[in-house]
């Protein structure tokens, strides 16, 4: 095996590990457990998908729908039911503020719902981002849920140009670019 020695290359690896590590320990739940009971781990999973075709990135949130519910009633005072399917525009508009993109050329990419679905506890939801000239340097940010858990963790991960980057984000993390 050939080891490569420029530290970036080896924490990327190791950031690959964790994020899909993190990933199967989170998607390995008892069957019929409640929320509150399967996820000890603050975490949610996000995927990045590029079509070059249509220009368009499609991305994928999948968060546990009591902590989704919990952050937008503390942000709007109001209680929503993204658990019941009930308030697309809700969780669009809480998703749309602690999601964001930069492109190359600082300008935000605007996002566009495109729909979600419940399976159990979990909300999966769809943003959409046009992008141009791909992901590679676009700068990611995903702070949600940060506002509920001291050890929130949100995983992104991305595919496009053949390759696979993962991003992790915590509390206070600040933008990441996609190389």
């Amino acid at each position: 095996m050939i080891r490569d020695h420029r530290p970036w290359r080896r924490l990327q690896r190791v950031a690959d590990r964790a994020a899909h590590c993190l990933l199967a320990s989170v998607l390995v739940v008892a069957p019929g457990a409640s929320a509150a009971q399967t996820h000890p781990l603050h975490t949610t999973i996000t995927t990045i998908t590029y079509d070059a075709a249509s220009q368009q990135a499609t991305v994928t949130v999948r968060v546990f729908t009591s902590d989704l519910d919990t952050a937008i009633a503390r942000r709007t005072g109001r209680r929503s039911l993204a658990s019941a399917g009930a308030s697309d525009s809700a969780s669009f508009a809480y998703l749309a503020s602690v999601f964001t993109a930069v492109g190359p050329n600082g300008r935000a990419l605007a996002v566009q719902w495109c729909g979600s679905r419940l399976t159990g506890d979990l909300l999966w939801a769809c943003l959409r981002l046009t992008t141009p000239g791909g992901l590679s340097g676009v700068r990611i940010r995903n702070q949600a849920l940060v506002e509920l858990f001291d050890d929130q963790v949100n995983v992104v991960m991305a595919d496009y140009d053949g390759r696979r980057q993962s991003l992790l984000f915590t509390r206070g993390d600040g933008a990441k670019p996609l190389p």
